[in-house]
């Protein structure tokens, strides 16, 4: 997966199920801002969300209602989740052998 994909959080149970639940999805920014995309599918229909905050609503009756979820609704929702999480990795650039020994600090080990 890109780097740059965004933080998906959903409770998604499409599928399979004789009675389809009533589920919350939204596509969230990663720090960048960007998104990627996200279709979601129902019993009766699909979405594809690839803004950021688009938000899609299973329905009991197996569709799928398109809509924007705002910041504070999301906070409200998933904030207890996204509290939880990890902190985010951080990406250190390599350096290869040969320039490691032309560091200033390595200058005289040689």
């Amino acid at each position: 997966m890109h780097r740059h994909y965004a933080a998906l959080i959903a409770a998604l149970v499409l599928g399979g199920c004789a009675t389809p639940s009533q589920d919350l999805v939204v596509l969230l920014p990663d720090k960048e801002g960007k998104v990627g995309t996200v279709v979601v599918q129902g019993q009766k229909g699909k979405t594809v969300l690839n803004t950021a905050y688009a938000s899609a609503r299973t329905t009991s009756e197996g569709g799928v209602q398109r809509g924007t979820a705002s910041q504070s609704e999301v906070k409200d929702v998933f904030g207890s989740a996204l509290a939880a999480q990890p902190p985010r990795p951080i990406s250190l650039p390599s350096i290869s052998r040969a320039a490691a020994t032309n560091l200033p600090s390595n200058r005289n080990r040689k």
